[in-house]
């Protein structure tokens, strides 16, 4: 698995899932696209999105089990309690860093994330392929599914 230790510290190395189950960076790294959606629970623009980004989901991996899946999620919390974090979590199927967990103001620093919902392509070295790509899943759906995986290939120098 490429960069594993990049991709670690960026995001950290184990992910929450809403039965209380962790999913390892190891399982994360297997999914073809890897994108971070920062949200919160008390944003409007969010929870109208939330359907949207969770029916993508469930279509980019119908037919899938186990982690080596077409797209894998991470949720990077904006919510500002840990009940709030826990009645996001609840609402979605991807797994989620979780709430303590250093990383995330690490990440939001990072990516100088000030509005949310914010979807974020990553590459598999840890490195951002593109910072949001809420738009084009927005407007395509899982049709989007192959450009993601096509840019987050792209290498620029």
């Amino acid at each position: 698995l490429r960069d594993l230790s990049k991709m670690e510290k960026f995001i950290g190395s184990e992910f929450v899932m809403n039965d209380g189950s962790t999913v390892p960076l190891e399982d994360v790294m297997q999914a073809d696209v890897i994108l971070l959606y920062f949200g919160g629970i008390w944003c409007p623009p969010c929870n109208g999105f939330n359907p949207v980004m969770q029916n993508f989901y469930r279509e980019a991996n119908k037919g899938t089990s186990g982690p080596k899946k077409p797209c894998e999620v991470i949720m990077v919390s904006c919510d500002n309690t840990e009940e709030e974090f826990n009645e996001h979590l609840s609402e979605t199927p991807w797994p989620a860093i979780p709430f303590d967990d250093p990383a995330i103001a690490n990440i939001e620093d990072e990516l100088e994330v000030d509005a949310i919902p914010v979807i974020t392509l990553m590459r598999k070295d840890g490195t951002i392929a593109k910072e949001n790509v809420r738009q084009l899943i927005q407007a395509k759906g899982v049709e989007a599914l192959p450009e993601l995986k096509e840019m987050s290939k792209q290498i620029f120098c």
